[in-house]
């Protein structure tokens, strides 16, 4: 039979503080100009499609979308 090679284990990077102590990563917060290109993706969407629907509630599924995608995938 041969012999397999060890996979190398993946380090995920940690903040540490100046006492050497783990602290939690923060997570990434889309920035209010990122969510307002995708609100108006999302109202432009709606309006070609003739969905119904407000300007916040586009902002708020703007919002939605782009914090599930910028979260870390493991946490």
């Amino acid at each position: 039979m041969k012999e397999t090679k060890q996979r190398k284990e993946k380090k995920i990077p940690v903040e540490t503080t100046e006492k050497g102590k783990l602290k939690a990563m923060p997570t990434r917060f889309p920035a209010e100009e990122e969510i307002r290109l995708k609100a108006n993706e999302i109202y432009n969407l709606r309006r070609e499609f003739e969905i119904e629907g407000t300007p916040e509630d586009d902002w708020l599924h703007a919002e939605e979308l782009l914090r599930d995608y910028s979260e870390p995938a493991i946490q």
